[in-house]
């Protein structure tokens, strides 16, 4: 548990966001052992239980997103 702050060129996403605007997104981190995934977490996405199916984990559900509000610098 903690607070992180993590860092990432937008160019290296090709993603050119533009201030005000609310963006869907989610963010997480895959955990494993031995070449096998044992734990997905997510920042808003709670239903990440499964790790052994890889259609079910690289399904995309917006709905279970947050929002994230670009601001200027």
């Amino acid at each position: 548990a903690g607070n992180f702050e993590i860092s990432i060129p937008l160019a290296a996403l090709h993603w050119q966001p533009k201030p005000g605007k609310i963006y869907r997104a989610d963010l997480g981190v895959l955990r494993g052992a031995n070449g096998q995934t044992t734990q997905r977490i997510y920042w808003t996405n709670k239903a990440t239980a499964i790790t052994a199916d890889v259609p079910s984990e690289a399904e995309l559900t917006p709905a279970l997103w947050g929002k994230w509000k670009v601001v200027g610098e």
